[in-house]
């Protein structure tokens, strides 16, 4: 019994703080390439910016007019993408909380963020069955990467050559960020939600409907598979570690080369929603629909 005790403790000993502010359920989360900022969107139609270092929070972004189901830093962390439930994509300037810019031209709420490498360009998951590229700074018309279901996820290859997308019927794209068309195609499961590219581009994991997966970019075939309800997957920088957020509460870190349990915990009280990784990799940070944020040691 003792033995069974001490195992209970090392599963749950990796929460190390709790972050509140938000007034409803918490949708997303993210920081900087830097580790200085944390992002967060909510269901009280707020971005809040978050200090990572005292996990304070240290600003309400207002202006959206629904729910925020996504946010993503620019590479050199001057701004802040968030995305709403009525169809918005804003930018916001970090420093001085400031909104830049702001696309209404999708017929979908914004589901997923991402910016580009350099930049220049950032990438929308939507829920009319397409993903969105657009100009950042410069606007314009955007332009679009159609889909059979809702676009539930999307990110880009650190290299900034591919993009990948996760729709509402479990189908993964590839495409080609310089042409935007598709390239690979395969299935996660019945229903995808979330999917997070290795730092060395060569992995891909995708989270859903009863399932988390890797695969072998290269081949598009499965590496490896653990049985989860994923919201939420972030790959540590070193690539050792999978974690994943549940639809039943659970904080999961999978070991990447077979998907072995390191540990997991059930602290957050509500589904988990979102995951950012530190850019050290000492630290995971995750959402929920309990209205906090959760920090995670990783080392």
């Amino acid at each position: 019994m003792k033995y069974l005790f001490l195992a209970l403790v090392a599963l749950v000993s990796q929460d190390t703080a709790t972050l509140t502010g938000h007034t409803r359920e918490v949708s997303c989360v993210a920081i900087s390439a830097n580790g200085k900022a944390l992002a967060s969107g909510s269901v009280d139609r707020t971005v809040r910016l978050w200090d990572p270092a005292s996990k304070q929070s240290v600003a309400a972004l207002e202006g959206h007019d629904g729910e925020v189901h996504c946010v993503a830093f620019s590479p050199d962390g001057k701004l802040l993408a968030s995305g709403e439930m009525y169809k918005k994509l804003k930018i916001w300037d970090v420093a001085s909380h400031k909104e830049l810019q702001m696309f209404t031209d999708s017929e979908g709420a914004i589901l997923g963020v991402a910016f580009a490498p350099d930049g220049k360009r950032i990438f929308a998951a939507c829920k009319d069955n397409a993903a969105r590229v657009w100009n950042v700074g410069s606007g314009g018309e955007a332009k679009k990467l159609p889909h059979n279901w809702m676009v539930n996820g999307i990110a880009v290859s650190p290299d900034g050559k591919l993009v990948a997308t996760i729709d509402g019927g479990g189908s993964i794209n590839l495409w080609d960020a310089a042409t935007l068309k598709a390239t690979k195609s395969w299935q996660h499961s019945s229903t995808g939600r979330a999917i997070a590219f290795s730092a060395d581009g060569k992995t891909l994991v995708s989270g859903g409907g009863g399932a988390v997966k890797s695969w072998d970019l290269a081949s598009g075939t499965e590496k490896a598979s653990a049985e989860f309800e994923a919201n939420a997957v972030a790959i540590t920088p070193d690539g050792t570690l999978v974690i994943v957020g549940t639809q039943d509460n659970l904080v999961v870190a999978l070991n990447a080369s077979d998907f072995s349990v390191k540990w997991k915990a059930e602290k957050h009280e509500r589904p988990v929603t979102g995951v950012a990784i530190s850019p050290d990799g000492k630290t995971a940070y995750t959402s929920s629909m309990d209205y906090t944020l959760r920090t995670w040691s990783l080392k």
